[in-house]
């Protein structure tokens, strides 16, 4: 078959219009490659260990030991307080959230955790430390001790 020049011109223009077509609309009007790889989560400080430091509330200062274990940005633990007036001392549970540098906690100690006199006595405080690093918590707290409002503030180091 032959074809004449003019017909021959008109049909290699559409071969090359079959030709682009499938590229063109593979393309969609989108581009495609490599999903870019996000940023990997920065890391929880990490605060488990020993810290020690001082507490001032409406009793007066004292002397505060933090014992944390950390898991992730969960934060459980035992603590210790000596009051510095009266010698009188408290153990109980330390438990909160590490979010970012900011770590919201809450003391509990239990009947029978503080010494005589104050052995009927039970509290709860809870706080708030922001920009912790790994060596200093920086910390304000409110709470009930004996059933009386405190409110106080603690500097710990390790």
């Amino acid at each position: 078959m032959r074809l004449q020049p003019r017909r021959r011109a008109s049909w290699l223009a559409w071969v090359a219009v079959l030709l682009v077509m499938p590229g063109v609309f593979a393309c969609g009007g989108s581009q495609t490659g490599p999903t870019p790889t996000p940023a990997p989560s920065p890391q929880p400080l990490a605060l488990t260990g020993t810290w020690t430091g001082t507490g001032t509330d409406d009793s007066g200062p004292g002397t505060v030991t933090w014992n944390i274990t950390q898991t992730g940005t969960a934060i459980t633990g035992t603590f210790s307080i000596r009051d510095n007036a009266s010698g009188a001392t408290a153990t109980g549970n330390l438990s909160g959230t590490l979010a970012d540098t900011t770590l919201t906690y809450t003391l509990d100690i239990p009947v029978g955790g503080f010494s005589a006199p104050f052995e009927v006595c039970s509290g709860r405080v809870t706080g708030t430390a922001p920009n912790v690093t790994g060596t200093a918590i920086n910390a304000t707290y409110t709470g009930t001790i004996c059933g009386d409002r405190v409110q106080g503030s603690l500097s710990l180091t390790r």
